[in-house]
């Protein structure tokens, strides 16, 4: 998909700052829209939308900056997208059994008995927490975790 904006970027913005800078086009109207609280987060669109690509792991957009201004959106390889969605669903079966196996087991040991990194177990934990699914009793040290609800896996 392709967003173009006939417009181009402001003059004032080289390549090497877009992205990282804002320049208004018309300081009037751009300082009314303001002061009536039509602004919000000033020269964060950029950003935001790398962020928001980047957080859900798909295909970065190319941003086209010489004459008209375009962003173009990369539809995602639909077989690897569905083969990772299946990858994070077996890990997250595998932290299950590991958890009714022994439900005190820590984060270090889910890390290696599933062979992803600790930031890893803890996304998928988070994400079975927040699915509720599993729950952790008592403190991190010491606590256990709880199965919630079987019913998935």
């Amino acid at each position: 998909m392709e967003i173009t904006n006939p417009g181009g970027l402001v003059s004032v913005i080289s390549d090497k700052e877009f992205g990282t800078k804002s320049h208004s086009r018309n300081p009037l109207i751009f300082g009314l829209f303001e002061r009536i609280d039509m602004v919000e987060q000033i020269g964060s669109g950029i950003g935001r939308i790398k962020d928001a690509i980047k957080q859900s792991k798909l295909p970065a957009p190319v941003f086209k900056t010489s004459g008209m201004f375009s962003v173009v959106f990369i539809r995602p390889d639909i077989k690897k997208w569905k083969s990772k969605e299946k990858t994070r669903e077996k890990t997250r079966e595998k932290i299950i059994r590991l958890i009714k196996e022994n439900n005190t087991i820590t984060i270090i040991e889910l890390a290696k008995e599933t062979g992803i990194s600790e930031k890893g177990v803890e996304y998928h934990l988070n994400i079975l927490k927040k699915d509720n699914i599993i729950k952790r009793h008592g403190p991190d040290k010491g606590g256990k975790w709880l199965i919630v609800k079987n019913e998935s896996y």
